[in-house]
């Protein structure tokens, strides 16, 4: 072999250990897997948005939008000074819940992407550090047994204990 064969393979290696997933310790396989999980739960957190949107779209119940108009008219009174504190009256006609789905939908999925890619790395984060932790399984116990350890290594036999 000579000598830029060595020194390709030498790069090459280097450069799999200076990988960010060779860094962050994720073998190619556990990324794969992270990465089907990651896109299952952004999934299922979009559906879930969606599925909101589509029920309160589609179930704006009449007494719902009747108490929010019930409210709008005491807001409306207590804006004037006749209440226990100064309101300012709602612009809507509509409850919030409705112009939420309808007019800031962009807003909710780009929110939901947000925090659910931060909570999906956080929690993967740390899911990892503990199934890679090396006390993993390992009960420790309050007792001091490292005399009970020397002796035994040098065959002399513990003392007898007091029940």
């Amino acid at each position: 072999m000579n000598d830029s064969d060595s020194a390709s393979s030498d790069t090459t290696a280097q450069s799999d250990k200076t990988s960010p997933a060779a860094l962050a310790g994720w073998s190619p396989r556990s990324l794969i897997v992270l990465g089907v999980i990651y896109v299952l739960f952004m999934s299922g957190m979009i559906a879930t948005l969606m599925w909101t949107r589509h029920s309160v779209l589609t179930n704006a119940d009449p007494q719902a939008v009747a108490k929010w108009q019930e409210w709008v008219e005491e807001a409306k009174r207590q804006s004037k000074g006749d209440g226990p504190v100064k309101r300012r009256p709602p612009k809507s006609d509509v409850p919030p819940a409705y112009v939420l789905m309808q007019d800031f939908l962009p807003i909710c999925v780009f929110a939901t992407f947000i925090f659910g890619s931060a909570l999906f790395i956080t929690f993967a984060y740390l899911i990892r550090g503990a199934l890679k932790s090396p006390g993993r399984g390992v009960i420790e116990s309050t007792e001091d047994h490292s005399n009970e350890r020397s002796r035994a290594a040098h065959g002399e036999q513990p003392p007898p204990r007091d029940k």
